[in-house]
């Protein structure tokens, strides 16, 4: 699982919301996290797909570096 906001951080990305609404809910998870003091707080987190469905939705430099890797990875895997 891939905490929503570091990802959205690491694409540059501002609206976590935004981009919680682009992925199916099967590809997300909303859990109760405990700090040390007994208190909670809630934190959406995705799946490994809803990584890539993120990934392959921006436009963000980053994404575009990481669609063409998985281009050359699928191109190198019918040879």
């Amino acid at each position: 699982m891939f905490l929503a906001k570091d990802v959205a951080e690491w694409i540059e990305n501002s609206n976590v919301s935004q981009m919680l609404n682009v992925i199916d809910e099967d590809e997300k998870a909303l859990y109760t996290m405990y700090r040390v003091d007994g208190s909670t707080y809630k934190q959406w987190f995705l799946t490994e797909d809803g990584l890539y469905e993120v990934l392959m939705q921006s436009r963000k430099p980053i994404a575009k570096q990481f669609k063409k890797e998985v281009k050359t990875i699928l191109k190198g895997g019918y040879l």
